[in-house]
């Protein structure tokens, strides 16, 4: 297989998809509470590489190989599909998901816009404990 400058942002267009995929089979097929906070951090995680990619750069006058012309349409393809399903995934955490008390406020107020590796999160609410205890428990890496 060749490979242009378009690989890396396909492979992590694909990550990103495959996360938002595995979180729909769990709001989907009743999965347990656990196992979709463990793939809405994961949908996080990836969202946050996908949206970190930066912009293309195309020199004026240049050749373009039918593979990096190919690898530019499935990169826009993947990314099309991704902000589309983040419009779906974001819908559903603020209208149909069923989250336990300590972290339905969280899980509403933030949606898919916090890194759960790089974010600071204070937390302080009267379901502070089991929030703290829930986001800790599921790898959040700054909480105050």
């Amino acid at each position: 297989m060749q490979t242009s400058a378009w690989t890396s942002r396909i492979e992590t267009a694909e990550r990103y998809l495959d996360a938002q995929y595995a979180l729909m089979a769990s709001a989907t097929e009743n999965a347990p509470v656990n196992e979709t906070l463990f793939r809405l951090d994961a949908v996080r995680r990836a969202r946050i590489a996908f949206n970190s990619l930066p912009p293309a750069e195309f020199r004026e006058n240049r050749d373009f190989s039918k593979t990096e012309v190919d690898d530019a349409v499935v990169f826009l393809e993947k990314s099309v599909k991704a902000r589309k399903n983040d419009a779906l995934l974001l819908r559903w955490i603020q209208l149909s998901a069923e989250w336990p008390e300590a972290v339905a406020g969280f899980e509403q107020a933030y949606g898919l816009d916090v890194d759960p590796d790089s974010d600071l999160l204070v937390v302080g609410n009267k379901n502070s404990h089991q929030l703290l205890e829930s986001l800790k428990g599921r790898g959040f890496q700054r909480i105050i």
